[in-house]
């Protein structure tokens, strides 16, 4: 017994050996023929592969954005869409790749993403002094994306590298930002991803910050259209310059997404613990605010047309008006299941009242004339139908009166009183508004 073991050790032993001596490398020289492979593909779209160096387990190259017009027509021969402004934005971008083969036990290849020259655009627009720093700030690899494939290639994890800078007067800050997922041959199956803590401070403008992002991805069946997302959120400030300031705690979002027939349903939810609106002059809160939509019967035929046109090509609009109408016509509904608040904030007495709940729905004629329209927009307004019902609070809805903005409206639309609730039914079809069964045109 006791040999057997030894045998049986010695035998594992030796097959690990082979496996990292011998194993390895002919695994280490197919990916580089693989990134060979690639890079090539790429050189003949419109990229250039510069300073390339090749090691034997390791290998560094930059990737230049040298020619946005055969980039463009590769992306879109890949369904990636990029409006022709912004592929010529990005002319003269470099991206450099520093690549480790069979790197430990997870790791067939790792690699560390991060730019090295900005686009040209940007260069031209910015004073020499501004290019000076930002050059020093790139050449500290400031921006990198660290990545690891798996050995068998059906996952990935990574982290962005922590910033802690100023740029002129704009001072930029992200912490813990992690991703890891799944993936086949086709397409990405599943993903998490966090972020600690992100923000984006400028001495005058606009102040951004963003605490503990937590995110899902799930891919059900084998349509990119069937999958389940979330994220969860913490806290979200803004600050204008004009002194409103908007922030929002505890977030959550899910969207779920189902497709069969070439068709896509999907619902969107979220959910706000509170959302808090300073400005110059007043202050509005709201807590529990929360909200379900969804939209019903999605062409996939007709968003994937919509996804290749590039809407600044006239010669396009034919294939464009064609996408729209076959959403129309296959019966796309938008439904706002409700959008509800448990408490608004009187800012006249600084105590939270009872709030609000709402639900509609929105459909298009079948028969609507995208001619007709496009020589006068108003003409949607006859395809248009929709039903809503919204319910105040009685408490809500005196605070209402009082807006000068609302205050017009309210003497002329009278509501439904019941349960110390007002509650409007609004109806509007062949362009004929009703409230509560009174016609209002």
């Amino acid at each position: 017994m006791k040999k057997t073991l030894t045998s049986i050790t010695l035998l594992l032993v030796g097959s690990l050996v082979y496996y990292f001596i011998y194993g390895s490398q002919q695994i280490t020289q197919e990916l580089k023929r693989q990134v060979d492979m690639h890079l090539e593909v790429l050189q003949k779209n419109g990229f250039a592969i510069e300073e390339r160096e090749i090691k034997e387990s390791s290998e560094h190259f930059v990737l230049h954005y040298k020619d946005p017009t055969k980039i463009q027509k590769y992306f879109k021969e890949k369904n990636i869409k990029m409006k022709t402004d912004d592929t010529q934005m990005l002319k003269g971008f470099k991206l450099a790749s520093d690549i480790s083969y069979m790197q430990g036990f997870y790791s067939a290849v790792s690699m560390d993403l991060y730019p090295v020259a900005l686009p040209e655009m940007i260069r031209e627009k910015t004073t020499q002094n501004d290019l000076n720093k930002m050059q020093k700030l790139l050449k500290e690899k400031i921006f990198l994306i660290h990545l690891d494939i798996n050995k068998i290639f059906t996952s990935f994890k990574g982290y962005v590298k922590d910033i802690d800078t100023t740029f002129g007067t704009i001072k930029v800050v992200s912490t813990q930002v992690k991703f890891d997922g799944d993936f086949t041959t086709q397409r990405l199956t599943a993903s998490t991803s966090s972020i600690q803590e992100f923000s984006i401070n400028t001495a005058t403008d606009l102040n951004i910050s963003l605490k503990n992002l937590h995110g899902t991805y799930k891919q059900k069946g084998d349509s990119p259209y069937s999958f389940d997302s979330k994220q969860q959120i913490d806290m979200i400030a803004i600050q204008l310059s004009n002194g409103t300031s908007v922030e929002l705690k505890n977030l959550d979002f899910l969207n779920n997404s189902n497709s069969s027939d070439q068709r896509i349903n999907s619902q969107f939810i979220s959910k706000f613990a509170e959302l808090h609106i300073i400005d110059t002059q007043n202050r509005y809160s709201i807590e529990n605010l929360n909200s379900k939509i969804s939209l019903e019967k999605l062409s996939i035929s007709a968003l994937e047309t919509l996804q290749s046109i590039d809407i600044n090509n006239p010669k396009e609009r034919q294939k464009l008006n064609k996408a729209i109408k076959m959403l129309i016509t296959d019966g796309t509904r938008l439904n706002i299941e409700y959008i509800k608040a448990n408490k608004v904030l009187d800012s006249s007495t600084n105590k939270m009242v009872d709030g609000f709940d709402a639900n509609a729905y929105f459909t298009l004629n079948k028969n609507i004339n995208l001619r007709e329209i496009q020589s006068n927009p108003f003409a949607l307004l006859s395809a248009v139908e929709s039903k809503a019902h919204i319910s105040l609070s009685d408490s809500l809805y005196n605070i209402a009166k009082k807006r000068a903005e609302l205050s017009l409206i309210l003497l002329f639309v009278k509501p439904i009183s019941k349960e110390q609730k007002k509650i409007f039914d609004i109806t509007y079809q062949n362009s004929h508004l009703k409230i509560n069964g009174n016609q209002i045109f």
